[in-house]
């Protein structure tokens, strides 16, 4: 029982890691999309005003 509680704390902390990892690439690369957009002077999508324009 001991073993089973410690393995399934191991795979939450794993688990949880996952999903910083994906949330940190995902504001990277939404950075990176800003920034490329805004250095082709193109409006960003996730502007609620260029949204609402479409």
């Amino acid at each position: 029982m001991v073993k089973l509680s410690k393995a399934l704390i191991k795979r939450k902390t794993v688990e949880e890691w996952l999903i910083i990892l994906l949330f940190g690439f995902a504001v990277a690369v939404m950075l990176f999309v800003a920034q490329t957009s805004l250095a082709a002077s193109e409006p960003v999508v996730l502007n609620p005003a260029f949204l609402s324009y479409k």
